[in-house]
């Protein structure tokens, strides 16, 4: 049942630009000419397509992606080659599964945290990054429950790991941070993580991988390494160009 309900919230994010590619201001317009149903007006020479930009939680994943709200006369004999070159970057909208990984490795004495991400066809698989019997490893989406119609997010849970090394237990929680409760809203089909790293109650890290869904050019952290000792954290970051691709 959980798996079907966890299914169900990816595969209703994925409608509004969940994990996908960002999408150009000329693939909206097709996408607005396609939901009218191509109605070309019977009278005058041009049809007009509008644009809003500014609901950036249901078209407009990025910033620099968004133009400002206006509407733009498109003559009808342009639409079928706009269609034609627009339609290919609304079919390659494949969907980014993310995975937190945790490792205890008393042999190096080291907490070990990493993020991947990688692109899949098909919204509705198992995360593909994620081993069958791979325990330690979690998608953010299963971290998170929602209401009975799958649009909204009713509460999020946390893990919580212990690693004995040689100076004392550490205390590792991870915890997913949703863009927003509501999967419909700005950045609601946007999620990330977080992971916080404690000994004896002192805290030694504590890191949100990915900044905001509003912020695409920050880079992205991919790995956290916590050691014994007086050590600061290892961080390994990532441009979101690179880890997006």
């Amino acid at each position: 049942m959980r798996k079907n309900a966890t299914a169900k919230t990816r595969s209703i994010a994925m409608t509004v630009a969940h994990r996908s590619i960002p999408v150009h201001w000329n693939t909206l317009i097709a996408a607005d000419i396609l939901a009218r149903g191509l109605e070309l007006p019977t009278l005058g020479p041009t049809l007009v397509v509008r644009q809003y930009a500014g609901q950036r939680s249901s078209a407009c994943p990025t910033p620099r992606t968004c133009p400002t709200p206006r509407t733009w006369p498109v003559h009808c004999r342009f639409v079928p080659l706009l269609l034609a070159l627009i339609l290919p970057n609304l079919a390659h909208a494949d969907p980014f599964f993310k995975l937190v990984r945790y490792a205890c490795d008393r042999d190096r004495e080291a907490i070990v945290i990493s993020y991947h991400g990688t692109f899949a066809q098909d919204s509705d698989i198992p995360n593909p990054l994620k081993a069958v019997d791979e325990s330690d490893a979690w998608d953010p989406w299963d971290l998170v429950q929602t209401d009975r119609t799958h649009w909204v997010i009713t509460g999020v849970s946390r893990v919580e790991r212990r690693c004995a090394l040689s100076d004392g237990e550490y205390r590792v929680t991870i915890v997913p941070r949703p863009g927003n409760r509501n999967i419909n809203g700005n950045c609601g089909a946007w999620i990330t993580a977080a992971v916080k790293v404690e000994r004896a109650g002192q805290e030694l890290s504590n890191v949100q991988f990915e900044r905001s869904c509003n912020l695409p050019d920050h880079p992205i952290i991919t790995r956290v390494v916590v050691r014994t000792g007086d050590k600061p954290p290892s961080i390994v970051e990532q441009s979101s160009e690179e880890f997006y691709r």
